[in-house]
């Protein structure tokens, strides 16, 4: 025996290089095996975590959808449906002309500002081509101010003075200012919600104002 184990000797360690190379390739992943896996684990990672913002950025979008405030607006004109619209607080003149089927050909559509924002209760008036657009505006800042303000002395953006305007509420020199240049660029208001045109009167301003203006 022992002579044989003399002359076989080198065959034996031979095959327990071979059991032992198995037996670490078997038992232990080679480099690249890990490699892969920990690009696989993190592209998963990755993946899984772009899917979560994407949901959390939907759901955002969705709560704030839900939380504008749905107002009515009343149009009138030439549009193809007139009626009252259920709109969102900071929706556009265009978009609730959308829903009411678009502008007729009649339309004269120089004299309406698609980009002007909606506020509840707005009386939406599209004039026709040739119609008087004093008569018009008459007839939006009938709708527009009420009788909130009856009794009470108006001042007319579109004659006003800085000295009037800033004795309106929530006006000083700044607000007047701007008011006057914003006619002088744009020529006169067509109804008092054009006011929210200018920067820095927003809505919550606009409410303070509306009883105590007109465009006549």
């Amino acid at each position: 025996m022992k002579d044989w184990l003399k002359e076989n000797k080198m065959y034996l360690l031979i095959v327990m290089l071979v059991v032992i190379t198995v037996g670490i390739y078997f038992i232990f992943p080679s480099e690249k095996e890990q490699s892969e896996n920990g690009l696989n684990d993190g592209w998963m990672q990755s993946k899984n975590d772009d899917l979560s913002e994407e949901k959390g950025n939907d759901s955002e979008k969705g709560e704030t959808k839900v939380e504008q405030e749905k107002i009515l607006i009343d149009v009138k004109g030439a549009v193809t449906s007139p009626g009252v619209y259920e709109a969102y607080s900071g929706d556009r003149v265009q978009d609730v002309i959308n829903q009411a089927g678009g502008l007729m050909e009649t339309a004269d559509q120089k004299n309406v500002n698609f980009a002007m924002r909606v506020v509840d209760e707005m009386v939406l008036y599209i004039p026709m081509i040739g119609e008087d657009n004093q008569a018009t505006t008459e007839v939006q800042s009938s709708f527009t101010t009420g009788g909130a303000a009856s009794g009470k002395t108006l001042v007319n953006l579109n004659t006003a003075s800085d000295t009037e305007l800033e004795t309106l509420p929530g006006v000083g020199p700044a607000k007047a200012a701007a008011i006057m240049e914003y006619r002088e660029t744009n020529g006169r208001f067509r109804s008092i919600e054009e006011l929210m045109e200018i920067s820095g009167i927003g809505e919550k301003t606009f409410e303070k104002l509306k009883e105590y203006i007109t465009v006549n």
